[in-house]
């Protein structure tokens, strides 16, 4: 959840759509992902997006085959989302998506040194707190937020 303090309610939105990509995401099923993957490729796409802030355009490459894969597929991802977001979201997404990238990455460096379950910790933990917000969306949603107001006229 460090990873969420202080960002803007649209990189908020951001950081829980790909949040829920890497949650979902499976790559290769003949190369198992692991957390280092996630973090190469989240640093390339990051650099990747910087880079053109800047006005350069120069595709960052991540390691290994895996992490390209990430990439290429987090692309497409970020492609629809931009497709599909208002004007003024879709202008700043790459810039939003590379301050998320970064603390992905960190994100994934640094789990292991406070809870080591394995090579994948990182990836174990987004994948559980994708699918319990996933459980809880709809009891949410179900209830209304406020409870409307009931008539205050007496009938006889």
């Amino acid at each position: 959840m460090a990873m969420h303090e202080g960002l803007s309610p649209a990189q908020s939105e951001l950081f829980w759509a790909v949040l829920t990509f890497v949650g979902g995401f499976r790559g290769d099923p003949l190369m198992k992902v692991v957390d280092e993957d996630l973090a190469d490729g989240a640093a390339a796409l990051a650099a990747t997006y910087e880079t053109a802030g800047r006005g350069v355009i120069y595709e960052h490459r991540p390691q290994s085959l895996v992490s390209q894969r990430f990439v290429t597929d987090l692309q497409g991802f970020l492609g629809k989302l931009a497709a599909q977001a208002e004007p003024a979201v879709a202008r700043n997404l790459e810039r939003d998506a590379a301050v998320i990238l970064r603390r992905l990455e960190a994100g994934a460096r640094q789990v292991r040194k406070t809870i080591d379950e394995g090579p994948t910790t990182a990836l174990d933990m987004i994948s559980r707190v994708v699918a319990h917000a996933a459980r809880e969306a709809p009891a949410r949603s179900a209830a209304p937020a406020v409870e409307p107001p009931r008539s205050m006229i007496i009938t006889p």
